[in-house]
């Protein structure tokens, strides 16, 4: 389960409908016990995919070795179907987040115009463990948020229950 912070969900939702039409990514940061991740904040990281097209080139090798798609398809998208997190800005962010007591416990990023349901992209970079929080935004507004685990040794997604400090998400 995701239990979020109302502060972090409505800053998640800013940045979603202020970045549209392009996917924009960032950090959920907390703490997790068991299978419960609170995310307490949200914090907004740049979207490498087109920054950083050698950092680019290396993921996509890497998925493609580790069995996902081709590094064709992984490279025929750009920025409003892509996003890629820089190693440089994980570590910072991690940094980051230890000297404040929390960790990085998962990503949002969205999805423009489409639901929120993991892609294969996805899935094939997503890591075990963290909470994968998908926003659609549709036409510039937010539309949904879904959040997504994935499973290990299955390599697929399983949807989390998110709730809002407070409450469910959507009441």
């Amino acid at each position: 389960m995701l239990r979020i912070a109302e502060q972090a969900l409505e800053a998640i939702q800013k940045h979603a409908e202020s970045g549209y039409p392009l996917e924009i990514c960032g950090f959920l940061v907390g703490s997790a016990s068991d299978d419960t991740r609170d995310a307490r904040e949200a914090w907004p990281v740049r979207n490498a995919w087109e920054e950083d097209p050698e950092q680019r080139a290396q993921l996509v090798a890497g998925l493609e070795a580790a069995g996902g798609a081709s590094a064709d398809r992984w490279e025929s998208a750009d920025t409003e179907r892509r996003f890629l997190v820089s190693p440089a800005d994980t570590v910072a962010m991690m940094k980051r987040a230890r000297q404040e007591g929390m960790d990085l416990i998962g990503l949002y990023h969205t999805h423009p115009n489409h639901p929120a349901i993991p892609s294969d992209f996805d899935r094939d970079a997503a890591w075990p463990d963290w909470s994968y929080l998908i926003v659609s935004v549709r036409e510039g507004k937010v539309a949904e948020e879904r959040s997504w685990v994935l499973e290990e040794e299955e390599r697929q997604f399983q949807e989390e229950a998110i709730t809002l400090y407070g409450g469910p998400v959507g009441q």
